[in-house]
């Protein structure tokens, strides 16, 4: 389960959250089999309300409707008081998932970056030769890079529009994410940490790289970019660091800006086929 977080949002706090509201749904489901349930509605409730509040600024209003104002809760304010297990479950699981994405994510100095469709699409350097640590990392620093589900349902959708160069570089790339992600949406290694040969004599950094499932439930915006750098701004506070996004459309530059996004804009010089104006079907998306 990965969370529809806020912008700006402590992923601890997040955690710590989730785990006190799964805790008292635990409580309260264990004193439903002992009290009078007309008492036990009436604690449901001021759990539901606690819950709905300490969530409003952490979560996405459909993770509160999946986690809390549920057709289960309809069905108690009517006399039915099934489905509290439910609850507990859909906790513990939302604290799990935040809890391995600490885990997972962790501290360390890799630079998280959001690749747009297009850059895989058209730049003159499939993924798994593109030079990230010019874009981003010029220390020498790892490279984490994640894949949203917008992007590979993109990739999906243009792998047999035909032969040309970007249908092309579509199926190479979900290949590529196959290979390295495996049976699972990863992360795997991408590319290995290299001396850089020039007169500088700093590293490339290893650059590892991730698929990102939508939540569950998940509506998608309509508009792809919009659909992208929400995505990103929601990962952001579970990464615990800044995401950059690396494109080169202007439209993207900016709602990744207005966002509060890094943004890297690839030169054009950098591009194998130079997209064509217009939205982004036009342009090979």
């Amino acid at each position: 389960m990965v969370l529809n977080c806020l912008p700006g949002i402590d992923r601890h706090k997040l955690r710590d959250t989730l785990l006190r509201l799964g805790f008292d749904a635990a409580n309260l489901a264990s004193g439903h089999h002992s009290g009078e349930a007309y008492a036990w509605l009436l604690s449901y409730l001021e759990w539901t309300t606690d819950a709905v509040r300490a969530l409003r600024g952490l979560v996405s209003s459909e993770d509160i409707n999946r986690l809390v104002l549920t057709r289960r809760y309809e069905l108690l304010l009517t006399g039915s008081f099934a489905g509290s297990d439910q609850r507990i479950a859909a906790f513990k699981e939302a604290q799990s998932a935040v809890e391995a994405c600490i885990r997972k994510w962790g501290n360390g100095e890799e630079v998280f970056v959001v690749v747009d469709t297009n850059v895989y699409l058209h730049h003159r350097d499939p993924v798994e030769q593109l030079d990230f640590a010019a874009l981003v990392a010029r220390d020498g620093a790892p490279v984490h890079v994640l894949v949203p589900m917008m992007v590979v349902d993109e990739l999906d959708n243009q792998k047999n529009r035909g032969k040309s160069d970007p249908q092309r570089r579509a199926r190479d790339t979900l290949k590529t994410l196959e290979r390295v992600c495996g049976n699972s949406t990863g992360p795997g290694p991408l590319q290995r940490q290299a001396p850089l040969m020039d007169d500088v004599g700093w590293l490339r950094g290893a650059v590892t790289i991730e698929i990102v499932p939508d939540p569950p439930a998940h509506h998608r915006l309509p508009i792809e970019d919009d659909e992208i750098v929400a995505r990103t701004s929601a990962l952001q506070p579970l990464a615990g660091r800044p995401i950059t996004v690396i494109n080169w459309d202007r439209g993207m530059t900016i709602r990744a800006r207005n966002a509060g996004l890094s943004v890297v804009q690839i030169p054009d010089q950098l591009q194998q086929q130079p997209p064509s104006s217009g939205n982004r079907a036009a342009r090979g998306v």
